[in-house]
């Protein structure tokens, strides 16, 4: 056996060794409670691994009705260059758990190397014993997107543009007669509804799509007759 057929044998040793440890650990964790006499085996509940380094004697973290989860957001693509912010999602009820279904939101805020702000807050929420269903969508861009107008000088994008990369149904390369425009945008979806019968919801919506403070940065009016 070669030097580097043994690193490979101790490196997959190793591997091994480590997934048996995890693996051990989950099980002992999660059911440490089977090393107990048989009358505490029918009251058992599944327990996590913190919850072996937690005192006997310390009474049980109540059950949480919320969460809320927050990280660093980091990327980098075509449309937006080098994006950095924070998103997450958080989780919650406005009831009881027994009766009302969980409510959730995502969120996210990053700002980016071409100079683009992007915001949006996604909802869906149930009031107790989900009385009420509300659905939200609202979101804030400051942004920058080439456009190609309107008639018959517009690319068909399933004919005469070869596959590139795209962003929300944009296409980043640049295109002959693509016009680099830079706008903002406010979008306002929110629907509300109210419980007719079990699962059954009737309600209204107001959906707003609002663009401003438009740029087209090869305009020239000068030039047009």
């Amino acid at each position: 056996m070669t030097g580097k057929d043994t690193y490979k044998s101790k490196t997959i040793r190793s591997k091994f060794i480590s997934i048996q440890f995890l693996l051990l650990l989950l099980f002992f964790g999660n059911y440490s409670c089977f090393s107990q006499d048989n009358d505490s085996v029918k009251n058992c509940e599944q327990q996590d691994i913190g919850d072996l380094f937690r005192k006997k004697d310390k009474p049980p973290k109540p059950p949480k009705k919320s969460m809320i989860l927050v990280l660093p957001n980091v990327s980098s693509n075509p449309a937006n260059g080098f994006l950095v912010g924070i998103g997450g999602t958080a989780g919650w009820y406005w009831g009881s758990k027994e009766t009302t279904r969980v409510s959730m939101a995502g969120f996210s805020t990053a700002f980016t190397t071409k100079q683009q702000f992007l915001s949006f807050l996604k909802t869906t929420v149930y009031t107790a014993d989900n009385k009420f269903f509300l659905q939200g969508d609202w979101r804030y861009y400051i942004y920058k997107a080439p456009t190609w107008g309107l008639g018959t000088n517009a690319p068909d994008t399933n004919i005469n543009i070869p596959a590139q990369w795209s962003w929300q149904g944009t296409d980043l390369a640049e295109t002959d007669g693509a016009y680099p425009m830079d706008y903002n945008y406010i979008k306002i979806h929110q629907t509300v509804n109210n419980k007719i019968i079990e699962d059954l919801y009737g309600g209204l919506g107001y959906h707003l799509d609002y663009y401003h403070n438009i740029a087209d940065q090869l305009l020239k009016l000068d030039t047009i007759p």
